[in-house]
């Protein structure tokens, strides 16, 4: 069997077999012991064939039937099992094995009353003893690329990093489907970093790679998107990149708005000092002008216009209104300078401060017009001060009970109020006046809740969303338009 159903197996439990092959299949093994060995193998595995892939193993001539037990058997002996099942039903819970045949099902569906021969192997049955416990199921898949595309799906949507094997798993997929998997990305993948290693994978099996970092473009809208690519795409220790990469990473830069990229270099500079060793910009500095002056204002050869300048000019000239109305257009700017400017508003006087807090509610109130949440779960350890910042001011306007993950791992608790304003929540939020003592964990519960954790070590309830903090920023910027 080819990599990609095996990978599909040992992922998806879904054995995918050549359809005409299968359909042709109509002569029956002389032994039915070699079956039951089959079955009792998987079985100890951990693992039970559905009633379809049952009934196409019986069907096939005993050489195939004993290339597809090792086949199944060889990549499920590494395997996790999971979630047990009935192979009749698909009902969670243990089965048990049918006498004489030995043939597994869980009571629900199989009395003695009932029936009187196996559905599997159609001989007759004395009882079945439900002591096997249970056992996930291995389902019949005929269409390897559908099947590809579904796990495909499910892996983006996760709301947690990927481990090393899910990585390979994930290139092996794309590998795949080729330059078409651009279609099967959802609208958003939660994770960044997955997000780069499909998007590099994607650029990496393209024959057209500018072509390909413009579908991918939805991906590719923000500096620390296009720098997570690099990364993954250079690896570590550092890899030289061909030319064709090296262009499509260059145009993706240059597609973004001058003043937002400006920042992102300065943000980030010695990362993009870095790169740019390997991308080599000023070859491509007459087409790709953008992304040039970015990198030269990386290397500190050139200031540039950037965005934020106007900004630090003002603060530095003790005037917290110009800075605010500059601000006022990038809601996690705001945020993630508001310590500073209230220093200089209180200095400035009582007009600037009053400014400040009108403009503060006004984004608070925003926040709140937004998808609310009964409990939200916030990390105090986040890697940047202002991704907490704006963690707390969605959560202070949108959730009732708001969990904070302190430095030493416990949790704070934070409940709305009577009569409390959410610019106050915020304010007892960022001193730390909790409303209960610390506990351990975040308490179980079936409500979605916003969680923006710097590690994801605990279970979510279906519906919940799991921003980081540029999608906070964009959240409130869309509503303030």
């Amino acid at each position: 069997m080819d990599r990609l159903r095996t990978l599909l197996l040992a992922r998806t439990r879904v054995a995918v077999l050549d359809p005409d092959r299968a359909a042709d299949a109509a002569t029956r093994p002389l032994r039915d012991a070699d079956l039951d060995r089959f079955d009792a193998e998987l079985a100890r595995l951990g693992f039970v064939l559905s009633l379809d892939l049952a009934l196409t193993v019986r069907r096939l001539p005993n050489a195939a039937m004993q290339e597809l037990r090792v086949w199944i058997a060889g990549t499920l002996a590494h395997a996790t099992a999971g979630p047990g099942a009935c192979p009749w039903c698909a009902r969670e819970g243990p089965v048990g094995a049918l006498d004489p045949c030995g043939h597994r099902v869980c009571e629900a569906c199989w009395t003695g009353t009932s029936f009187a021969a196996c559905p599997i192997c159609h001989r007759r049955v004395a009882r079945h003893e439900p002591k096997d416990g249970a056992l996930a199921v291995v389902h019949l898949g005929f269409d390897v690329r559908a099947v590809a595309r579904g796990w495909l799906a499910r892996l983006l949507a996760r709301r947690s990093p990927l481990a090393g094997d899910e990585r390979d798993a994930l290139e092996a997929v794309i590998d795949a489907l080729g330059p078409d998997a651009i279609a099967e990305l959802p609208a958003r993948v939660p994770v960044r970093a997955t997000a780069a290693i499909a998007v590099a994978r994607l650029l990496l099996v393209s024959p057209d790679r500018s072509a390909m970092a413009a579908r991918a473009a939805p991906y590719l809208a923000t500096g620390r998107d296009v720098l997570a690519v690099a990364n993954v795409l250079m690896g570590a220790p550092r890899r030289s990149l061909p030319r064709g990469l090296r262009r499509a990473l260059l145009e993706a830069l240059d597609r973004l708005p001058p003043a937002e990229l400006a920042d992102a270099f300065v943000r980030d500079r010695a990362a993009w000092q870095r790169i740019g060793e390997q991308l080599h910009p000023r070859e491509l500095a007459d087409r790709l002008p953008n992304a040039a002056r970015a990198f030269a204002i990386a290397r500190a050869r050139s200031r540039g216009a950037r965005w934020a300048g106007p900004i630090e000019a003002a603060l530095a000239a003790g005037d917290a209104i110009a800075a605010l109305e500059r601000l006022v257009a990038r809601p996690g700017e705001l945020v993630r300078r508001a310590r500073h400017l209230e220093r200089v508003a209180r200095a400035q006087g009582p007009d600037a401060s009053a400014k400040l807090a009108s403009c503060f509610d006004e984004l608070c109130a925003r926040a709140a017009a937004l998808r609310p949440f009964a409990r939200a779960v916030i990390d105090r350890a986040l890697p940047d001060r202002h991704r907490f910042d704006l963690a707390a001011l969605h959560a202070a306007a949108r959730a009732n009970v708001i969990y904070v993950r302190e430095r030493d791992g416990t949790f704070t608790t934070y409940r709305r109020r009577d009569g409390e304003s959410h610019r106050a929540r915020l304010a007892r939020l960022a001193s730390g006046t909790a409303d209960s003592d610390r506990l351990l964990a975040v308490p179980a519960a079936d409500a979605p809740m916003l969680a923006v954790v710097a590690r994801l070590d605990f279970a979510l309830p279906a519906g919940s969303a799991t921003p980081d903090a540029d999608e906070l920023a964009l959240e409130i910027s869309n509503a303030m338009r």
